[in-house]
């Protein structure tokens, strides 16, 4: 049941992973030496979901889950390249499946936004002597219709990141991007609300989000 949740949740998703079944968990996420022997027992097998951003990305990063059978004592860690420690922590304990993928999908989405797209977003701006500075989260949206609102996959922005993007002649525009692989530049009025202006979904590579972003800031300019 959960292998099954876990092949629906990522298939839609276009996420670099591999789910294997193990008769114990990896040493990153072995965590059994902090249990009781019988806690300890109902930890193994179990399913190892790992997300890394694709090969082909010079950001070398891993987020790993154990997912135990009972939901009990899962763990979860993620790592990069470069990184002294690595310290695995509990993955929160579920009673459904939906609770499973509903931590999963956070987790995800955060990591692949710190070690995939933001680094990617970060990288170009630096080669294009273009000054990238964050802005605060939007108080509000305004309502997007029907299209905008099946492009959003979230139901607001808490987990976008919001960059005023600045060229050399000073010209400047509002980008919002995820770890969901969607990017977007805004309007926004004097009291902060925002709405779409140009907007894309299914960004897979920090190729794709650059190549994104360099056709939509040229059509402000």
């Amino acid at each position: 049941m959960q292998l099954s949740a876990i092949e629906r949740w990522v298939d839609p998703r276009r996420i670099f992973h591999t789910v294997d079944l193990l008769p114990e968990p990896p040493a990153l996420l072995d965590m059994r030496h902090l249990l009781t022997p019988k806690q300890a027992a109902a930890c193994v097998p179990g399913i190892c979901l790992t997300v890394t951003p694709p090969a082909a990305t010079k950001f070398n990063a891993q987020l790993c889950f154990w997912i135990t059978r009972d939901g009990k004592k899962s763990a979860v860690c993620s790592f990069a390249e470069g990184d002294q420690e690595i310290c695995a922590e509990w993955f929160p304990d579920f009673e459904s499946t939906s609770e499973m993928t509903d931590f999963i999908e956070e987790r995800t989405t955060r990591f692949l936004l710190e070690h995939l797209f933001g680094p990617a977003l970060d990288e170009w701006a630096a080669s294009k002597g273009i000054r990238c500075e964050e802005c605060a989260k939007p108080s509000s949206v305004f309502e997007l219709g029907a299209k905008a609102c099946h492009y959003s996959s979230s139901s607001g922005f808490d987990d976008w990141l919001f960059i005023e993007v600045e060229d050399g002649e000073g010209y400047g525009v509002t980008l919002g991007i995820s770890g969901r692989g969607e990017s977007a530049t805004f309007t926004c009025d004097e009291e902060g609300f925002l709405e779409f202006d140009l907007r894309a979904n299914g960004l897979k590579t920090g190729t794709e989000l650059i190549v994104w972003i360099e056709g939509a800031i040229s059509k402000h300019a």
